[in-house]
């Protein structure tokens, strides 16, 4: 079927819809004391968002740690997500 207004043939008008537009993850992090890692789904918007916090209340080396623990976690997440979005 094709979609005069548009110019797009039907069927890949379709494929586009099912594909995910923007965002379909995020990251946020806050000063905490100690609390574990949480995870938030965005009702219908297929977006998740990961709560990390950070204990800034210990020496300096340790939240050093900390950081680059989530680094390498969001850094891992992101080459998972570059990769399912090539299938």
């Amino acid at each position: 079927m094709f979609l005069p207004e548009t110019g797009i043939h039907h069927r890949r008008w379709q494929r586009r819809q099912q594909q995910p537009q923007g965002l379909t993850e995020g990251h946020l992090v806050y000063a905490t004391d100690h609390e574990p890692e949480r995870e938030y789904r965005l009702v219908g918007s297929g977006v998740r968002v990961m709560a990390h916090g950070l204990d800034l209340a210990g020496p300096l080396s340790e939240l050093r740690g900390q950081i680059e623990r989530l680094a390498d976690r969001v850094a891992r997440a992101a080459v998972t997500a570059r990769a399912n979005s090539a299938r």
